[in-house]
């Protein structure tokens, strides 16, 4: 008596910890439309004369079905516009990591780190992105320059893996190096390789 009573205790506090066959342990989002875009300035700004772009300037954005657009504007490995596909099941778990992070929550800019003392830290440039979704007609863009939160820093990298933009932008290396000429000098040089 005693051992069934205790396999019916178990079986019980099981089932309220561990998803019964067919049940996943978190539901997937639900919607009918998204699109989700990432979109980099770069730009030409603090470049070397000649230097059309300093940083990779891009735009890439997915709907629900998968369906990936990138146009490349400068710094990129490939400029202009590229299509290709990712998993239905690639676009879902984006959706869900907007929700997780609480997307729809965050400010709708980062400029400055607020450091935990009350003052503030900035910057005088970098690669600016600002991050969308239109899930259902709910609109939320985030303009991110410095000071975002870790989640929305993973989630940028996130968006950059899943729409696999590595293949347009990569490649590229900007490297500034310094030393001396011939005569003893200093000298910065800028190259690139592709």
């Amino acid at each position: 008596m005693q051992i069934v009573s205790t396999t019916a205790w178990i079986a019980a506090l099981l089932s309220m910890f561990v998803p019964a066959a067919g049940q996943s342990q978190s539901k997937a989002p639900q919607f009918n439309h998204v699109t989700i875009t990432m979109k980099t300035e770069g730009g030409p700004n603090m470049c070397m004369a000649g230097v059309r772009y300093c940083l990779p300037t891009y735009f890439a954005l997915v709907d629900e079905k998968g369906n990936v657009k990138y146009v490349g504007i400068g710094g990129v490995r490939i400029e202009g516009e590229k299509t290709h596909s990712v998993s239905s099941d690639t676009v879902r778990e984006l959706v869900a990591e907007f929700i997780r992070i609480k997307f729809f929550s965050l400010d709708d800019e980062y400029r400055v780190k607020r450091l935990p003392d009350g003052t503030s830290v900035t910057i005088d440039h970098t690669n600016a992105t600002t991050i969308s979704i239109d899930l259902d007609g709910k609109q939320k863009s985030i303009y991110i320059f410095f000071g975002e939160p870790d989640e929305l820093k993973q989630l940028q990298h996130k968006l950059f893996d899943a729409l696999q933009i590595s293949q347009y932008v990569g490649g590229i290396t900007n490297r500034w190096t310094r030393g001396r000429d011939a005569s003893g000098c200093f000298v910065t040089n800028w190259s690139r390789d592709a």
